[in-house]
């Protein structure tokens, strides 16, 4: 059987690629265990829960956060989105820490704070960007 270079080319590039995305899902898990091992080390204060820590399907990190006080949420809600930006960055894990050196440069952590009956409060994205670090 003849092989073109053109077909040898297809397989490698098919074969790195899904190297790739095999690297990108080991990440994300790994970020992932070490996200659930950081809360339970460090909660959060203010009867806030970490209700799940979850990979997307771009295999970017999903932290869920539930505040159980109506009123508390409420008033998150009314802040600036620089003021909310601020509460995200203090619930992330700081720059120097090791899971930033973990997830791809492109891959998010993504939190979502939730009220208490289950109304998204404040949503963002994080990334390795040192502008969005804390």
């Amino acid at each position: 059987m003849v092989r073109s270079p053109l077909m040898v080319l297809a397989f490698v590039l098919s074969f790195v690629v899904a190297c790739d995305e095999d690297d990108r899902v080991m990440r994300a898990t790994w970020a992932q265990e070490w996200l659930i091992q950081h809360f339970a080390d460090n909660p959060l204060g203010h009867d806030w829960r970490v209700e799940g820590v979850g990979i997307s399907d771009k295999q970017e990190i999903k932290i869920d956060i539930r505040v159980p006080d109506a009123d508390e949420a409420r008033k998150l809600k009314e802040r600036s989105g620089m003021e909310r930006l601020a509460i995200l960055r203090l619930i992330c894990p700081a720059k120097e820490l090791r899971i930033w050196k973990i997830l791809d440069s492109d891959q998010q952590i993504w939190t979502l704070i939730k009220g208490p009956a289950g109304d998204e409060v404040i949503a963002a994205g994080l990334s390795n960007d040192a502008s969005d670090g804390p």
